[in-house]
C-alpha cells in the first residue's frame, strides 16, 4: 500500500494454497474500503494511505515496547539492540523502530 514493497520481487506465498502473489489492487481496495468505513463511523477523512501507515507506526511502537521491556534489567550492548531489531522488525521496520528507541 505504501511502497515498501514491490510485488513483482515478492514470492507467491499467499492465498489459499501458499501459491499466489502479492495482489496490490486487492491491498489498495482493501484499505480503500477500511478508510470509508473508518470515515463512516468517525467522520475521519483519512486517505487509505494514512490508514496503512496508522499501523506501520503501532507495529513499530509494539516493537520498540517490546525492545525496553527486553533489555529493561540490563544495559545491552549495541550489537544486541541491533540483531532484536533485525530479527523482530526486519530491514523494512528497523531504522524506525530505532528512531522509536532513540
Amino acid at each position: 500500500m505504501l511502497g515498501k514493497i514491490q510485488p513483482k520481487f515478492f514470492p507467491p506465498v499467499f492465498g489459499p494454497r501458499g501459491d499466489a502473489p502479492l495482489d496490490d489492487v486487492v491491498v489498495r481496495a482493501k484499505f480503500t474500503a477500511l478508510a470509508e468505513e473508518i470515515r463512516g463511523a468517525t467522520g475521519d477523512t483519512r486517505a487509505p494511505e494514512q490508514v496503512a501507515e496508522g499501523f506501520i507506526e503501532i507495529a513499530v511502537g509494539n516493537m520498540a515496547e517490546a525492545i525496553k521491556k527486553i533489555f529493561s534489567a540490563a544495559r545491552p550492548r549495541r550489537h544486541r539492540v541491533h540483531a532484536v531489531l533485525l530479527r523482530r522488525a526486519a530491514g523494512q521496520h528497523a531504522c524506525l523502530v530505532a528512531d522509536a528507541l532513540a
